[in-house]
């Protein structure tokens, strides 16, 4: 079986804000790294459990027009709206 690779950006998370820093490495197989994500999804609930620090993105994750992200606000998924 053939591992898959992953063009990443190293991402920067200092207070709830997360922002690029400008390095891209190639991972193999996402799940292997502790701080590697597959989605802004994943990078949120990753920073909530290790706290600040350097993740990992998949370059096509990173929203084209956003330099930063906040993570530490409150998100509400489709189940919480439904109650």
């Amino acid at each position: 079986m053939e591992r898959v690779h992953h063009q990443c950006a190293e991402i920067h998370v200092y207070g709830g804000d997360a922002e690029r820093t400008g390095v891209l490495i190639e991972l193999q197989g996402l799940k292997a790294h502790r701080r590697a994500c597959s989605s802004i999804r994943d990078l949120i609930r990753k920073y909530k459990l290790l706290g600040d620090g350097i993740f990992y993105l998949p370059v096509d994750q990173w929203p084209a027009d956003a330099s930063t992200i906040t993570l530490s606000a409150k998100w509400m998924g489709i189940d919480g709206v439904s109650r």
